[in-house]
C-alpha cells in the first residue's frame, strides 16, 4: 500500500518535471515552471502528513522556488500536520480506554534532536556553498 501512495503522489510530479517546459529562470541555470499560487496552496494542502514537506519541497524547487524558500515552507507544512497529529491523540486518550496518548518523553527528545539539526544545517550551509 505504501508504494501505491507513494507512486500516487510521486508520478505526477515527475510527469510534470519531464514533460513541461521551464519558462524562464528565476537565477542562472535555474529553470521556472510556473504554477500560481492557489494551486501551490492546494499542493501544499493535499501533501499534508508528516512525510509531506519531502513532496512539497521538489515541487517547489521544480516550480523554480530556492531551497532557502522550499525548507521553511516544507517544513511548516510538516509543522502543521503534526500539531494536528498531537493534539488529535490527546483528544483521543481522553475518551480511549486503550494506550492512544502521544509518547511524549520521545516525542520531546526527537523534537530537541531536529531542532538541534535544523540549527546545525543552517549555520554550516554557507560553508557548504560551491563557487
Amino acid at each position: 500500500m505504501f508504494e501505491l501512495v507513494v507512486a500516487a503522489a510521486l508520478l505526477p510530479l515527475g510527469l510534470w518535471l519531464t514533460l513541461t517546459r521551464p519558462t524562464g529562470t528565476s537565477k542562472p541555470g535555474r529553470p521556472v515552471r510556473a504554477i500560481p499560487d492557489p494551486v501551490l496552496v492546494l499542493l501544499a494542502v493535499a501533501v499534508g502528513g508528516i512525510g509531506g514537506g519531502s513532496i512539497l519541497a521538489p515541487i517547489l524547487i521544480g516550480a523554480g522556488r530556492s531551497p532557502a524558500q522550499a525548507a521553511p515552507a516544507a517544513l511548516a507544512s510538516t509543522f502543521v500536520t503534526s500539531v494536528a497529529g498531537v493534539v488529535t491523540f490527546t483528544i483521543w486518550s481522553i475518551h480511549q480506554h486503550g494506550p492512544v496518548a502521544p509518547a511524549w518523553p520521545t516525542g520531546i527528545v526527537l523534537e530537541v534532536g531536529g531542532l538541534a539539526g535544523a540549527y546545525s544545517g543552517a549555520r554550516i550551509q554557507p560553508a557548504c556553498r560551491t563557487p
